[in-house]
């Protein structure tokens, strides 16, 4: 996708101690995603039905989701082990080093593309469960890697960046930040 960028920077060396903070650290930052997730969702019907009455994204709304989608990714990407940069409990547009986020809206916004984004979602949704459950594992053989090693499997990680990076396209075209698809199978 063009609109939206994700990028990663990544070492291979990994603090066995990070593992152990990174599950106590997900406790308040879940709460806090799982309270943004509901205002993201209210902004989200509102962005809906302004998009199909007027044709054009409300910019503050859609500034809300893209905070959002900026807050999700540092969180997966702490979370699936792509970094040990701590993720921040509270949403800051205070950047983190090692994991970026960006989506280019236009204001203009297609009216047809909000019924065309349903369908698609469906068929993406599909992808993103079965890659779930590979993601389960491949995240579970990481940690253990990890706190055996002390360091990232490349070909794990990869598969890790991989699913952070779809998540991040997906989302972005759900919350209506880009009218650009996003690709039903994952690439990176």
């Amino acid at each position: 996708m063009k609109t939206v960028n994700v990028e990663f920077k990544t070492s291979d060396n990994a603090s066995r101690l990070e593992l152990f903070v990174r599950i106590v650290w997900s406790i308040p930052t879940l709460v806090v995603l799982y309270v943004f997730s509901i205002v993201a969702g209210i902004c989200l019907v509102i962005q809906w039905f302004i998009i199909l009455i007027t044709g054009k994204r409300n910019m503050e709304l859609n500034q809300v989701n893209s905070a959002f989608l900026a807050y999700c990714v540092k969180f997966d990407a702490y979370v699936y082990m792509v970094t040990d940069e701590r993720s921040p409990i509270i949403p800051t547009e205070k950047p983190m080093k090692n994991v970026k986020f960006s989506a280019r809206s236009a204001p203009q916004a297609s009216r047809s593309e909000l019924f065309v984004r349903i369908l698609w979602l469906i068929l993406t949704g599909i992808v993103m469960i079965a890659f779930s459950i590979i993601i389960f594992f491949c995240s579970i053989i990481e940690w253990l890697f990890i706190l055996v090693i002390g360091k990232r499997n490349r070909s794990l990680n990869g598969a890790l960046r991989m699913f952070v990076i779809y998540v991040a396209r997906s989302r972005s075209y759900l919350y209506m930040l880009t009218d650009e698809r996003s690709p039903i199978v994952p690439r990176s």
